[in-house]
Order: structure tokens, then C-alpha cells, then sequence
């Protein structure tokens, strides 16, 4: 099985990996499919910094929940991790709004998907692309974590 693989071997830099969520309980039919690209190594870098962060601000959170800094930090890392994951979707089909119109893919000026475009996918989808993008990256555990292998 091919999601198998991935887990051990990377794709290669130039393949497109095209993907439809598993969801339970929504029919395949109704699930978009998302195209995206692996991270490269300034990518893969850029989002162990960035969830590196997020980590040890929500430990932070939980420690001290009235720390207001805090949140306001998390909220630019969030965005940031957003934006980074922009630069990877390269396309999608067969993705619909609850009233049925094709919610289109735009593009902003350096050719990525639109930030504005990518907030308003809905954050089940946000963390499936994420998940997916760490998978074909080939991230080990430890860079996950944001340590060197």
C-alpha cells in the first residue's frame, strides 16, 4: 500500500501527491482531493521551527492559562504555519461549499494558494494536509519534534 511506503521512503521532489481525507462518517463522494507537493529542506525546517514553537507555547498555556502573551504568540504561529503550508497545495478538486458552488483555488501574486483562500478551509482539512504534508516529506519522529536526527 502505497500510504504504507510513505511512511519509510520520501516522494521524490517533482511528484505531486494527490489525496482525499478519510473522514469518518462523510461519503467519499463528498470529500475534496488535495494536490500537494513535498516540503523541501528549507520547508521541512521552516515547519519543525514553527510547530517547535507551537508546542512549547501550549505547555507554557497550560502551566500558566492567563499568560495573554502567550495566546498572542500562538495566534502568529498559527498563521505562520498557514502561510508555510500555502507554498505546498499546488491544486484541489472536487471541493464544494455546504451549498454546493466549487469553492475555487486562488492564487496570490508569487503564485502559491492565497492565505485568505487557505483560512477558509475548514481546520480538519488544515490539519489533514498538515499531517499528509509530513508524511510525503519523509519527516522522522525526531524531526517532527524538531530535533536532529
Amino acid at each position: 500500500d502505497r500510504n504504507e511506503l510513505l511512511k519509510f521512503l520520501p516522494m521524490s521532489n517533482d511528484v505531486v501527491d494527490e489525496f482525499t481525507p478519510d473522514l469518518d462518517g462523510i461519503p467519499k463522494e463528498y470529500l475534496p482531493t488535495f494536490a500537494l507537493k513535498q516540503l523541501d529542506v528549507k520547508g521541512k525546517r521552516a515547519l519543525n521551527m514553527v510547530t517547535t514553537k507551537i508546542r512549547r507555547d501550549a505547555t507554557l498555556l497550560m502551566s500558566d492559562p492567563s499568560r495573554e502573551s502567550v495566546l498572542d504568540s500562538m495566534d502568529l504561529e498559527n498563521e505562520e504555519l498557514l502561510d508555510l503550508v500555502c507554498k505546498y497545495v499546488v491544486g484541489w478538486e472536487n471541493f464544494k461549499t455546504a451549498d454546493g458552488e466549487s469553492f475555487v483555488f486562488e492564487k496570490d501574486s508569487k503564485g502559491y494558494l492565497s492565505g485568505d483562500c487557505f483560512r477558509q478551509v475548514s481546520a480538519i482539512f488544515q490539519a489533514e494536509i498538515i499531517q499528509r504534508l509530513q508524511l510525503i516529506s519523509g519527516l522522522s519522529d525526531k524531526e517532527q519534534l524538531g530535533l536532529k536526527s
